[in-house]
């Protein structure tokens, strides 16, 4: 399990269930995480796609977020264009983790 992975797992297990309702959107086949959020009981929801660039999975995972209403949504590797539209229908604080590395300011070392 990577480590925005293990962040949201962790904020799941310890958050107050009375208070929170914390669901798990998953793209594509879900995986051993889906599996790990399914056995602890929470929501989960596999929305079908063979890649990042389908449109209707867009809409499936549009609708099914605005059906939610979240207050907060944290996203891993989520596909493109699906920030803006996120934005645009949601009230919600958007959090973002991204694979890569952090670029370095040569002129002053330090992260742009």
């Amino acid at each position: 399990m990577g480590g925005p992975e293990r962040v949201l797992r962790n904020i799941a297990v310890y958050s107050d269930r009375t208070e929170f309702d914390t669901r798990f959107f998953f793209i594509g086949s879900g995986g051993p995480y889906e599996n790990e959020m399914r056995k602890m009981g929470f929501k989960v929801t596999v929305i079908p796609a063979k890649n990042g660039y389908s449109i209707l999975m867009r809409m499936l995972l549009t609708r099914q977020i605005m059906d939610f209403h979240p207050d907060i949504i944290i996203d891993h590797g989520i596909p493109p264009f699906i920030r803006p539209i996120l934005r645009i229908t949601t009230k919600a604080h958007l959090i973002t983790y991204e694979h890569g590395e952090i670029e370095v300011n040569k002129n002053r070392n330090k992260p742009w």
